[in-house]
């Protein structure tokens, strides 16, 4: 393989792990709006619940079945918030190995020892073209 090939080959290669890492930096995102969303919704939900809590109690009304159906929509939308995160790894970064969650900012796998570093080779010979 003649020097322009290995920089072809490494070119190509880089490119697609860049295409690949931002796919996957999209889906993030993409996947921390949803959450946030949710939390605002949960929010806005405890919100309401406190308001018809108080409705009850200074008009004497009973709104227990409207506030069951608001804590319901909540447990919904925290169960979904955890699958969202769980689907993602949300929060971290997966070992290439052993498949375990591990920091971003490791260079070895917590679990497994095995490096998480990208390393790129390329071999070049003097006076090939």
């Amino acid at each position: 393989m003649n020097f322009l090939e290995n920089v072809k080959e490494v070119v190509t290669d880089t490119a697609q792990t860049v295409a690949k890492k931002s796919g996957e930096l999209v889906d993030k995102t993409k996947t921390s709006y949803a959450i946030y969303d949710l939390n605002n919704d949960i929010k806005k939900l405890y919100n309401e619940i406190g308001r018809l809590t108080y409705l009850s109690i200074e008009e004497e009304e009973d709104h227990t079945d409207s506030i069951k159906m608001k804590c319901d929509i909540i447990k919904a939308k925290l169960a979904r918030i955890e699958t969202l995160k769980t689907q993602t790894n949300f929060g971290g970064f997966k070992c290439p190995v052993c498949g375990k969650p591990s920091d971003s900012s490791a260079d070895f796998c917590p679990s497994c020892g095995a490096n998480m570093t990208v390393d790129v080779e390329c071999d070049v010979q003097d006076g090939e073209e």
